[in-house]
């Protein structure tokens, strides 16, 4: 396959007599050898002589023309050409528009924002996902790990992100617990797999933004823009 173009072609198995090469491609019209061929007891498809005046009709209308090859001893082939265009492979995953990436990264890029899962692979994914756009982020596995980092580091978080199926404690008490020390305006964002009706019911008298999972990377950072009320 050459980058302009490709050529293709298809083996019959039979040698196409001289004088039948030019007719070949007329409706209807079958050469010596196909004709024995049909006659043969094995051969249970009616050939009605149409498949390459078709497929002539069809190569105009690609803008091409099949060429014949035929060989005594070998057998006859049929190619043509069609063009090629090569596109680049570009992965979709994480792409935006400039206008709305740029957006984002003056939003994120000036934020710092805690995760608090007790998963490392999800806790990994998610930090590097957000540094990404420039964000600062800080793990925790529960609610003591998380007091720990807010005192080392002497900073509030702007947001939590927090799993609500957490090994020790639930994320919707750590949340709780996060508003009473920092106020009922902090934002926090509870992701969770729960989708009974008596949690949905909980989360949204709790006042508790939840996403549930499976969760996309642009719907959680749309979630964290609109909780720090990113213009």
């Amino acid at each position: 396959m050459e980058e302009n173009g490709s050529n293709l072609g298809l083996s019959t198995g039979h040698v196409i007599p001289i004088a039948a090469r030019i007719r070949i491609f007329e409706e209807f019209y079958q050469s010596e050898t196909t004709r024995e061929s049909a006659q043969q007891s094995y051969n249970t498809v009616k050939n009605l002589g149409l498949g390459l005046a078709i497929s002539s009709r069809l190569a105009e209308l690609l803008k091409t023309e099949i060429r014949l090859h035929s060989y005594l001893g070998k057998g006859s082939a049929f190619s043509f050409e069609l063009p090629v265009q090569f596109a680049p492979v570009v992965s979709t995953e994480r792409q935006l528009p400039n206008e709305a990436s740029r957006a984002i990264a003056r939003c994120l890029g000036q934020a710092c924002i805690a995760v608090i899962d007790d998963d490392p692979n999800i806790l990994d994914a998610t930090s590097q996902l957000l540094e990404s756009y420039g964000a600062i982020v800080f793990t925790a596995e529960d609610s003591t790990q998380t007091w720990q980092v807010i005192h080392d580091l002497g900073k509030v978080p702007d947001i939590f992100l927090v799993d609500h199926r957490l090994a020790k404690e639930s994320g919707l008490d750590v949340i709780k617990a996060i508003k009473e020390k920092f106020g009922p305006n902090k934002p926090c964002i509870l992701i969770t797999g729960d989708t009974s009706a008596d949690q949905v019911t909980n989360f949204h008298q709790a006042g508790v933004r939840a996403l549930y999972k499976p969760l996309t990377d642009a719907a959680l950072i749309e979630a964290i823009c609109e909780e720090l009320d990113c213009e």
